[in-house]
């Protein structure tokens, strides 16, 4: 019996609780959008999934470090400013891919960043 059933917890709601607020999981940054990769041959994990390419992002909006490539979990698309996650667990976790060879996944499109001074 899952452990958390005696205190009327689904194995979702725990899943979800530990991936807020695990320390493995804070690894994302903030990125756009600025092309795509074609790839006819690539691992089972990765088919039916796009293969963005994203320039990490200051707050400012200015460019970051270099380009990375990571696997698309929200349908993004060139010059959306998106959030990428850069952790393997939770990029794969985010595309779905359980034991998939993914280190980075866009999980999220920014509409917005508000910065309190």
């Amino acid at each position: 019996m899952w452990v958390g059933a005696e205190y009327g917890h689904s194995r979702t709601s725990w899943l979800v609780f530990w991936l807020l607020t695990s320390e493995f999981c804070l690894a994302m940054v903030i990125g756009r959008v600025i092309g795509d990769i074609v790839a006819t041959q690539k691992a089972p994990s990765h088919e039916g999934r796009k293969i963005l390419v994203v320039q990490p992002l200051n707050l400012d909006g200015s460019n970051r470090g270099d380009e990375v490539l990571a696997l698309d979990a929200v349908d993004a698309g060139v010059g959306d400013r998106v959030l990428v996650a850069t952790e393997g667990w939770c990029a794969m976790t985010a595309v779905g891919r359980q034991n998939a060879p993914i280190d980075m996944a866009v999980v999220g499109v920014i509409d917005s960043v508000t910065l309190a001074h």
